[in-house]
């Protein structure tokens, strides 16, 4: 069939919309795509309007405009998977959990083969290949439901990041650990009497439906390591989250931006893992006099369980959302977060608790403000701490 020029207007319009948004420009973005809708109405335009909202702090506008295009297109399994996200953000985790499944079948989500095992659906006694999806942080935050598949399966084995397997190998001893999840050929499968397989995120669509599911209790072990101690409380920092695509901008802080926090008696060290960490550091304690450790190998590294060795000796954790804050959670170091205003959904939209991780506390940016009064508010809260007290 042929477009006719309406159809072909409200094409160009929504293809000029995708490059303002790869720039971040979401105001820009919401107004070409308006145009568009007024052209020719279509699920697509209302799912793209939708995906604006999600991680803004606006998931109940979201839900507005997929609403529209699902009436428009009822079997569209994307605008289903994005309602999932929406539900996450706002904490209703049944509901979010069934629409991201979704994404398996529209391609969102990475869906694994092992040899046509079966997705497993729950049942018990079973020998199951639970497989890691997304970044480091997200496959520590979804591993906290390994112990139930553990009670569950008759054996669970776990295809995890490379980064991981020491930890989850230290972690979780009753479980065969694999790090070839990025691998298509696995040789191990070959011998292996699994029966059925799934993502690790489907555990969690079986094991965190409702906010008193989750345990929020330490599941990762450390390696025992003796680090020097100076009787100052032993700090963590990482101010940098993210890439261009998964909004660096609003997830990022400067060294400048924390001197109140820096200013205060503690032994600060960075957990920041980019090579351009060191530079930054050493170009503000010129500035500044203060000092912030940085050691390549235990932040730059391939085997992320040098970075998990070493949070497990700090006495606290002070970080914007990223990799450190999951694997520190799930240790149970106390760690207090620099949450945007805007943040991704695992942060939830409001509270100072964090689902996911007893040891957590969120301090978060309102709307329209600067970081300096969250940061303002952890300084505070950090004079004169000791390791005791902030444990505690």
């Amino acid at each position: 069939m042929a477009l006719t020029q309406t159809d072909q207007d409200a094409n160009v319009l929504q293809n000029l919309s995708n490059c303002y948004k790869t720039e971040n420009k979401v105001k820009e973005t919401e107004e070409i795509l308006q145009l568009a809708l007024a052209k020719k109405p279509n699920a697509e335009i209302y799912a793209a309007l939708g995906n604006l909202h999600i991680n803004d702090g606006t998931p109940h506008k979201a839900l507005e405009y997929y609403e529209a295009g699902l009436k428009l297109d009822p079997n569209n399994d994307l605008i289903k998977f994005h309602i999932g996200l929406a539900n996450l953000e706002l904490g209703l985790y049944r509901k979010g959990w069934q629409g991201y499944e979704r994404g398996l079948v529209a391609g969102n989500r990475v869906n694994r083969q092992y040899r046509n095992l079966p997705y497993w659906d729950g049942s018990p006694g079973k020998v199951v290949i639970v497989w890691g999806e997304q970044g480091v942080g997200d496959e520590i935050m979804f591993a906290s439901c390994i112990p139930d598949a553990i009670k569950t399966c008759k054996r669970v084995i776990f295809d995890c990041h490379p980064r991981l397997v020491d930890t989850f190998k230290r972690s979780f001893p009753e479980v065969e650990i694999h790090g070839t999840r990025k691998n298509q050929y696995l040789d191990w499968l070959v011998g292996s009497d699994a029966e059925a397989q799934c993502s690790i995120t489907t555990l969690a669509a079986m094991w965190r439906n409702e906010k008193t599911d989750f345990p929020r209790k330490p599941y990762l072990k450390a390696a025992t390591k003796e680090y020097k101690r100076d009787g100052r409380p032993r700090v963590g920092l990482a101010w940098t989250g993210g890439i261009k695509q998964t909004r660096k901008d609003l997830r990022s802080v400067t060294l400048d931006d924390l001197k109140p926090i820096l200013a205060q008696d503690c032994d600060f060290y960075s957990l920041q893992y980019m090579p351009e960490a060191a530079r930054e550091i050493c170009e503000f304690e010129e500035r500044s006099g203060i000092r912030v450790k940085h050691y390549p190998g235990i932040v730059e590294n391939k085997n992320y369980d040098e970075t998990i060795n070493f949070l497990a000796s700090l006495d606290l954790v002070i970080s914007v959302c990223t990799t450190a804050i999951h694997a520190a959670g799930a240790l149970g170091i106390p760690t207090w977060i620099l949450t945007p205003a805007k943040p991704a959904w695992r942060y939830g939209l409001k509270g100072e608790k964090h689902d996911w991780y007893g040891s957590v506390k969120m301090f978060r940016q309102k709307p329209g403000e600067t970081w300096a009064p969250a940061i303002y508010k952890i300084s505070e809260e950090l004079k004169c701490l000791s390791p005791m007290s902030i444990a505690a």
